[in-house]
């Protein structure tokens, strides 16, 4: 029996890597000097290094992918100052370019999809490179001033252009990977370009008009990650204050979670992504917030992802604003074992330092005093 089941997973397994088929991503990149070229997958603004490839003298590399490998965005990188980004379906890929100007000098070899991403990168450039010389004269130059009109005409006259290119994408019957990267491209792009001078209160309630969310390949790119990020600067106001503006994260937040709650794994990843956003800018109270008002449990069914999550917020509600303590054992000067909640006073104060830290040193006789 135990022969039996043996030769049946190997025979099992021999099907499975003889179906699966390779796909080849070759590219040559004039006047590169470097060694080594890596490639990485995307999901959402994380990059994971999978695989590298020897470069010839002429440029020339090949990385070998199958249907393991899922359909999305990849990166190639050498080093810190030089990537480059293509699209990967399940077919071979091969392309052209120079170091210098990689996207620019892009061409490649039947590949309509990636032909339709590098043509929409070179407008979407274009785009960016004149509204960001027009910005300054909009809040710098005169308002009285009769040239004034004329720079708020150029600069609606490029919006309408970029807009109009994106909606004849929308209105194609084409349904592929790059038209919903330029889909949900449209909020966050001009989100940060239109702010200051057309109606922020629109940009805010049409911001998820073009966004699917149950689309999750979308994830396979920075695009999602990008969304979340514009969206909640449209709310960001240095004005309002720190208390008030924690309480308008928290509604962007709840709005967030609402958006994805019928796709299980969008919302993972958004808690995921608001919990370490707002960890890094130490906005406390709103990762506090997310912790306790999730639903991870009832919405995740992407069990490594859910069980990793899981962990980091079981550790985040022990320490939130209004939890309960964890049981921390203390050791004092007589080392004898020192339970926290056998200290018997309406307010304890816990300091963890380190004698090699030079604030400690500063701050502890302080908080003696």
């Amino acid at each position: 029996m135990r022969k039996t089941l043996i030769i049946s997973i190997i025979f099992l397994l021999s099907i499975s890597c003889l179906y699966s088929k390779d796909y080849h991503i070759k590219g040559k990149i004039n006047s590169l000097r470097a060694m080594k070229i890596y490639i990485q997958d995307f999901y959402g603004k994380e990059n994971l290094f999978f695989d590298s490839a020897k470069v010839s003298f002429s440029g020339g590399f090949e990385f070998i992918l199958n249907d393991n490998n899922k359909p999305g965005l990849y990166r190639l990188r050498t080093g810190e100052n030089f990537s480059l980004d293509f699209i990967f379906n399940r077919t071979d890929v091969s392309f052209e370019t120079d170091y210098s100007a990689p996207v620019s000098a892009m061409e490649f070899i039947n590949s309509p999809n990636n032909d339709s991403y590098y043509y929409y990168l070179r407008m979407l450039a274009n785009f960016r490179k004149k509204i960001e010389l027009l910005l300054p004269l909009i809040e710098k130059y005169p308002q009285n001033d009769g040239f004034y009109p004329k720079i708020i005409k150029q600069v609606e006259s490029l919006k309408n252009e970029f807009v109009g290119y994106i909606d004849s994408v929308q209105k194609s019957k084409t349904d592929n990977f790059v038209k919903k990267l330029i889909l949900y491209d449209r909020s966050y792009v001009l989100q940060p370009a239109f702010t200051k001078i057309f109606d922020k209160e629109g940009l805010k309630q049409s911001f998820f008009d073009n966004i699917d969310f149950t689309n999750t390949t979308i994830l396979y790119s920075e695009t999602y990650a990008n969304i979340i990020i514009s969206y909640l600067s449209l709310f960001n106001d240095p004005s309002l204050g720190r208390t008030k503006q924690i309480a308008v994260f928290k509604q962007t937040c709840d709005e967030l979670l609402k958006r994805t709650a019928h796709s299980e794994v969008l919302y993972q990843f958004t808690v995921e992504f608001l919990i370490n956003g707002f960890k890094q800018i130490h906005y406390n109270e709103v990762v506090d917030y997310v912790v306790l008002n999730n639903q991870v449990d009832n919405n995740c069914v992407n069990s490594a992802k859910k069980s990793e999550l899981n962990t980091q917020i079981a550790q985040l509600k022990q320490t939130a604003i209004g939890s309960a303590a964890p049981a921390v054992v203390f050791t004092n000067f007589e080392n004898e074992k020192l339970p926290l909640y056998s200290i018997k006073s309406d307010l304890t104060l816990i300091v963890f330092w380190a004698s090699w830290c030079p604030h400690c040193k500063m701050d502890i006789p302080e908080l003696a005093s």
